[in-house]
């Protein structure tokens, strides 16, 4: 039985008990924060008694989070959102669970698929390859068997969001491709997708960053909750689809507020 998505930037979707917790020490939290807009923004930043001020509650903000916070959350389910640009197959295949974890191989194996209905050379998918990203060691540490997503739904509009969907099979194929006629054949295969998942926080390397998204959500730290990045390993088997959504689905319309070009 899955437990309550939580929206990390929506504090109705939390639970009670994380409720609780955060009721519990609200006092701390607004102290914490208020103190640290006094440290940021000091009336004397030249001297130095202001050079060695610190933040009193730092110690007891931060053991909350990692002693409570953190442990309360351990058996909960946030939601989390892909932005990409697959095939009518592939979006079925990926609302059915199949999902490619990233790899040099896996992008070669997508290209090879492709070949036929979109006329991508046995050149065109060396030239993709070799300027992946995939093809430096340096990147391919931090991007290869890793799934990324955002903690909150973003317009179809936002510069982080645009190139996403605007080109198929994400930043390890069109991020480094200097060669615009590929680039413009990558943005001719398939469609926008948002790709909407649940997470479990156990065994994910996300639950201090979920914890802090919530406490600043709760304590209403800014007037728009923000939103972090985060990735799993498909290999984990943790990671859910919930629903892959197209044009004409209500979430996908909704979150496509200025159509992009």
């Amino acid at each position: 039985m899955i437990n309550q998505l939580i929206d990390t930037w929506d504090a109705r979707t939390y639970p009670k008990s994380v409720r609780e917790q955060l009721s519990g020490v609200k006092s701390l939290i607004d102290a914490y924060y208020q103190r640290e807009v006094e440290l940021d923004n000091p009336q004397d930043s030249d001297s130095l008694e202001a050079i060695l001020r610190e933040n009193k509650f730092a110690d007891g903000f931060h053991r909350f989070i990692e002693n409570n916070l953190m442990s309360c959350l351990d058996s909960e389910v946030i939601r989390g959102w892909h932005y990409c640009r697959l095939t009518e197959h592939e979006a079925q295949a990926m609302e059915n669970g199949v999902l490619v974890s990233s790899s040099k191989a896996s992008l070669r194996q997508r290209l090879e698929n492709l070949s036929k209905e979109f006329q991508l050379s046995d050149k065109n998918i060396e030239a993709i390859c070799e300027a992946s990203p995939l093809s430096n060691e340096q990147q391919r540490k931090v991007r290869s068997h890793r799934f990324f997503m955002v903690s909150k739904p973003l317009p179809l509009d936002d510069s982080g969001v645009r190139p996403l969907i605007k080109f198929w099979g994400g930043e390890v194929a069109y991020f480094w491709l200097k060669d615009e006629r590929l680039k413009q054949k990558l943005a001719a295969v398939g469609a926008p997708r948002i790709v909407e998942c649940n997470v479990p926080v156990r065994g994910n390397k996300l639950a201090y960053r979920a914890a802090t998204n919530i406490v600043e959500t709760f304590c209403k730290v800014s007037q728009v909750p923000s939103a972090f990045d985060f990735h799993v390993s498909p290999k984990e088997g943790s990671l859910k689809i919930l629903k892959v959504h197209s044009e004409g689905d209500p979430v996908f319309d909704e979150l496509n507020l200025e159509r992009p070009q």
